[in-house]
């Protein structure tokens, strides 16, 4: 039958879509991005609650975005042209076996490069090529398999991304591509309330596929002698009292009523007296009369041992003969007690001990005689007990069973029983294997620790240190460093954590535009180029240079350039350091304002000595320009560096 009414809601949604009464929610939706060119995932969306009515159908909407990032180098000798073509898609595993599939648009880019001049993958210059997109689509479906998307629970989608690339031209050529996704996946849920707006049959339910009845409310008010009713006009149990239950069918105890709150109330007995002092008045039952019946205690002389004196119902008390005190119970002991004046039983429940303990306690009844007893009511009230009386210890007692706890599944831990609060949950095994870059679970299927090691943890997103893996034992290892070095002392070898490698040319640039800067085995080199700027030589034929270049408004020219001015300053120099000249001179170094453009650059280095003859200072030619003062520098006089 369950079968039948599934397949007849399914047709009617098929054939009719949703019904203008049905009511809609939505969960939470599952959202996920990622940026590794391809991932895998399983995002999660509550499952329909039954509670809430039928489930009439659902709608699945799914939002995704990628983008890549593409950078070719040419690694061909000639110009080359490529038509690169790329596109991305998401596919989401839905609960029917079917697959959700998002496709993005595919684009087409076409560009030409030159030649590859600096053969090194460095993705600048010329000789690459480099372009972002980024592309978003968005659809909706529906679903009629509705069995699998009730709860409670999660419905899991496993998402796949994958981005793809291809490059037509020629094939030198090194490539990077870089794809992120992210996707949002909402489920809408359609549903029938089963409530058939009465009260008295109970609420009803659902288990998502079909109305279960509820159950009618218990209108019984435990008065037995009131008609207990439903009333379906005012939601309400309602009680009416009725005098018949409570008439017992007797004449004498009088009339009973019946009370709504209390139950039967007894009748009044009619009024039997004869005004008799010995007899006893009574209603009997059979006649529906009074009757007198005449009572010897009456008429009792306060002996009661030695006879009871009798009531004659028509002349009062006679004298009576004495009582015979035995009442044939086995377990009273009879006796006649004048203080009482009356025969005594007095019941003793020895006379009835059976000696066990687990059947009760027997006791003497004076009238029936021995009563059995009533057994102890062993139950603790804990359902994973046994509860049994032990004959031996004359004790209730109560073993407990795990057995009665066990749920059947391992990764909850075994369960146990607590003999004072019942069952107890079992501890779940610790699956932490303390590995960050691993996912610790429980097999259920297995009954053991599982751990998968996911890369994904371990990624930092940088090229230059490599690419880092999860080892299942020790963790994230890191990659292995891209070697950046292109064995050219001419070029600063750095890498990018983005672009990777990248070579940087040294600037040997000396801001002199006469001269040819370039790099020869790492160092700087600046040849002067023939007919730039002043030559001075024609103005010194011998070893006197009193010329040199000097600048002007931006151009050089030669001048005469004695600068007496500074050779007192070099002389003071020489002569402090011997002071008068007793020994050895030191070596100073003389540096002019940079203004001056010499035809040998400084600073000067030079070595004064002491000679003998004189006891004066003089410098000795360190191979570059000689200095006198003993005004005696020859041709130069003493006012030229020489």
């Amino acid at each position: 039958m369950r079968d039948k009414l599934i397949v007849m809601v399914v047709l009617a949604w098929l054939i009719f879509g949703f019904s203008a009464s049905a009511l809609e929610y939505s969960p939470d939706c599952a959202e996920f991005s990622n940026k590794t060119t391809d991932w895998s995932r399983t995002l999660s969306v509550d499952k329909f609650d039954p509670s809430l009515g039928v489930l009439t159908g659902v709608k699945v909407s799914a939002d995704a975005c990628a983008s890549q990032l593409f950078m070719l180098d040419s690694e061909d000798s000639e110009p080359q042209c490529w038509t690169v073509t790329t596109n991305a898609w998401l596919s989401a595993a839905m609960p029917d076996g079917t697959d959700f599939v998002l496709s993005l648009p595919e684009k087409t880019n076409q560009f030409c490069l030159s030649a590859d001049l600096d053969e090194e993958p460095d993705f600048a210059g010329n000789d690459s090529f480099r372009f972002f997109i980024k592309e978003c689509v968005k659809d909706e479906r529906t679903y009629s398999d509705l069995a699998n998307w009730i709860g409670p629970g999660k419905v899991d989608f496993k998402v796949v991304a994958k981005g793809i690339t291809d490059v037509a031209g020629s094939s030198s050529f090194d490539q990077r591509v870089r794809t992120f996704a992210n996707e949002t996946i909402c489920v809408t849920y359609y549903y029938e309330p089963c409530d058939d707006g009465l009260w008295c049959n109970g609420e009803e339910t659902s288990n998502g596929l079909i109305c279960l009845p509820g159950t009618p409310p218990d209108c019984s008010d435990n008065i037995d002698c009131t008609k207990d009713s439903c009333n379906e006009e005012t939601d309400e149990c309602e009680h009416s009292p009725d005098d018949d239950f409570c008439d017992d069918g007797k004449f004498c105890n009088g009339a009973e009523t019946c009370d709504p709150a209390s139950g039967c109330l007894p009748g009044t007995a009619p009024n039997c007296s004869d005004n008799i002092d010995c007899t006893i008045d009574s209603c009997n039952e059979e006649t529906d009369e009074c009757e007198h019946s005449p009572d010897d205690d009456f008429c009792d002389d306060g002996k009661f041992c030695n006879g009871a004196e009798i009531c004659d119902p028509a002349s009062g008390c006679l004298p009576g003969t004495a009582p015979n005190c035995s009442d044939d119970i086995d377990c009273t002991i009879d006796s006649c007690n004048e203080e009482t004046d009356r025969c005594e039983h007095s019941p003793d429940d020895d006379f009835c001990d059976d000696g066990k303990f687990c059947n009760g306690a027997e006791i003497c009844d004076p009238a029936s005689g021995c009563l059995p007893g009533t057994a102890p009511d062993c139950s603790d009230n804990i359902d994973c007990t046994i509860d049994f009386c032990n004959e031996e210890t004359d004790e209730c007692e109560h073993s407990p069973d795990d057995d009665f706890c066990d749920d059947g599944k391992f990764c909850n831990g075994a369960e146990t029983c607590d003999p004072a609060s019942g069952c107890l949950p079992g501890t779940a095994p610790d699956c932490s294997d303390n590995i960050d870059c691993t996912i610790d679970f429980c097999n259920e299927e297995t009954d053991r620790c599982e751990h998968s090691p996911d890369d994904d943890f371990c990624d930092d997103y940088d090229v230059c240190n490599g690419i880092e893996i999860c080892d299942p034992a020790s963790g994230c290892l890191p990659g292995t460093s891209l070697d950046c070095d292109d064995k050219d002392p001419c070029t600063i070898d750095s890498c990018d954590p983005i672009e990777g490698c990248i070579h940087t040319a040294i600037d040997c640039d000396d801001g002199d535009p006469c001269t040819i800067d370039e790099c020869i085995n790492g160092r700087c080199v600046h040849t002067q180029i023939p007919g730039c700027g002043c030559d001075c030589s024609a103005y010194a034929p011998d070893i006197c240079l009193p010329m040199v270049c000097i600048e002007r408004g931006g151009v050089l020219i030669c001048k005469d350039y004695s600068l007496p001015q500074y050779l007192p300053q070099v002389k003071n120099k020489v002569m402090s350091a011997g002071g008068g000249c007793t020994g050895d001179c030191k070596s100073f170094n003389l540096v002019l304002p940079s203004s001056i453009k010499w035809n040998t650059p400084g600073p000067y280095e030079y070595s004064v000595v002491c000679e003998d003859a004189s006891k004066t200072c003089s410098s000795t030619d360190k191979g570059r320009l000689v200095l006198d003062y003993n005004c005696g520098c020859g041709a130069c006089g003493c006012s030229r560096f020489c």
